[in-house]
């Protein structure tokens, strides 16, 4: 990643100017790519800014019942809603799309469920990822991490990923569904939030939370996520692999991310949307190197750690395998600790083989796997409620009818 700074006067109009200098390195490589980038960084979700616009007034008690009519699909309490929330909520697929396969999805899922704590550790690896862009300035800005409020925040992220691997979760008003479309609504108030007191600046940063950002989450949690598995030594197929991905394109429009940004699923373009994302993003402050580590050290907290002991080899040993499979450069970045003995990718690829080995050759120790796994999923994303409360919503800014993010296209 690059250093920021360009200013005002020497970069293109459109391009926020944390971001000159790495869309001037990236566009070596692809420029079109680099374009789309950087114009979606700009890009809010005005649908959904709207909705939240529109109930900006109302009190949380009133808002919460409103809210979830529109995720249970129940029309008459939904008649009392403002019409641009009633309109959010209308335009919500609520059908598989015709590129969904039912059969490639199933392999997904059945690879990650026999594999869930590699799947989980590369999960932990690819929020970290996320965390080292300027996505970190916006989870900064909340105050979210490190509090109690933190440890929710990630237990919600793992509990969404558990849920989209529940098969029929997406299905509509179903949990994994109700999930995605909810954390929409709530990107949106935490946008209008970080506008309306946090002092944000568009024409540095772009908009808070911005398309660009989102697809390159989903792209980390996608194509990464599968980069990450690897280099633990589970092998994927391709079915399990594309399946993998169509999972996290229905998820992205879920959440909003504009068509364009998710490349009909085709995994290289994927990879190279997230390789020419990290080479525009500055290079991570001190907002990053807070986030990314308060995440690994809340992880104790998580798994419901109380022996300090216990908690600190979590913590160090997450630190090791977070190192490996980040790479040296962006450990160092983010200034996570070096350790006298380092993890070890080769060793654990061996582990993984002799598994499976193991398992090829007496079929029910894989199922006893399987059954410890799902254990292991509900200890990362057990939720003791699943509420669909929104944060603050800020008093009216900009005009509800127009996108106060909207830039011209940067030139070639």
């Amino acid at each position: 990643m690059t250093e920021r700074a360009c200013s005002r006067s020497d970069r293109p109009p459109g391009v926020p100017s944390a971001y000159a200098n790495g869309r001037r390195i990236a566009a070596r490589i692809d420029p079109a790519m680099t374009d789309l980038y950087i114009r979606h960084l700009s890009t809010a979700d005005p649908a959904a800014d709207r909705a939240v616009g529109a109930i900006s007034h109302l009190s949380e008690a009133e808002i919460v019942p409103l809210v979830d009519a529109g995720l249970s699909g129940d029309d008459a309490r939904l008649r009392a809603a403002p019409e641009p929330l009633r309109d959010y909520f209308a335009a919500v697929p609520t059908t598989s799309p015709p590129w969904w396969d039912p059969d490639l999805v199933r392999a997904a899922r059945a690879s990650f469920h026999g594999d869930a704590e590699v799947f989980m550790e590369a999960f932990f690896a690819a929020t970290l990822r996320i965390a080292a862009t300027r996505v970190s300035k916006s989870v900064a800005s909340t105050g979210a991490v490190p509090s109690s409020h933190g440890v929710d925040r990630i237990r919600h992220s793992s509990h969404h990923l558990v849920e989209t691997m529940l098969p029929g979760s997406l299905a509509a008003h179903r949990d994994g569904w109700k999930i995605c479309v909810h954390v929409r609504l709530v990107h949106a108030a935490t946008r209008r939030l970080l506008l309306a007191r946090s002092g944000w600046d568009p024409d540095e940063h772009g908009a808070p939370i911005c398309a660009a950002h989102l697809a390159l989450a989903s792209a980390n949690y996608s194509a990464g996520l599968l980069d990450y598995v690897a280099l633990l030594g589970v092998p994927v197929d391709a079915a399990s692999r594309q399946g993998f991905i169509q999972i996290w394109r229905y998820v992205s429009i879920l959440l909003g991310v504009p068509e364009e940004l998710l490349f009909d699923g085709d995994e290289a373009r994927i990879r190279l949307y997230r390789r020419i994302a990290e080479h525009c993003e500055p290079r991570p402050g001190a907002e990053a190197i807070a986030v990314a580590n308060s995440v690994v050290r809340i992880l104790p907290d998580l798994l419901g750690q109380t022996d300090p002991r216990i908690r600190a080899a979590t913590v160090r040993r997450t630190y090791r395998l977070m190192r490996a499979l980040l790479g040296e450069t962006t450990a160092d970045v983010l200034d996570f600790p070096q350790h006298r003995i380092p993890c070890s990718l080769s060793l654990r690829r061996a582990r993984q083989r002799l598994r499976a080995l193991v398992h090829r050759l007496h079929p029910p120790s894989r199922e006893a796997v399987r059954s410890r796994n799902l254990a292991l999923l509900l200890e990362y994303a057990v939720l003791p409620s699943l509420s669909y409360r929104l944060p603050p919503i800020a008093p009216a800014a900009a005009p509800a009818d127009r996108d106060p993010f909207a830039r011209p296209v940067p030139p070639r």
